[in-house]
């Protein structure tokens, strides 16, 4: 099982995951899993991006967006605890 492990830490350094504290096999899944969910998130986030700005990429772009909404969060009076 360990050949096992070391192929699949090194499939996943190659494509440029983190083997985390991968132990075991079952520990690298796990690590893997959680990675590629992650990246389904941010995924999301920049299709979520419409029109970006010029010379902008959708990161930056989305990055903005939110800078920009943070900001106007701002000015909003604060709301009690419900």
């Amino acid at each position: 099982m360990t050949n096992d492990r070391e192929k699949l830490a090194q499939w996943m350094i190659n494509k440029g995951y983190s083997t985390g504290h991968g132990d075991t096999t079952e520990d690298l899944l796990k690590e893997l899993e959680w990675q590629i969910a992650e990246q389904d998130k941010y995924t999301e986030l920049l299709l979520a991006v419409g029109r970006k700005f010029p010379g902008e990429t959708r990161h930056q772009t989305a990055l903005r967006y939110i800078n920009e909404a943070e900001r106007l969060t701002d000015v909003w009076p604060k709301r009690e605890k419900e």
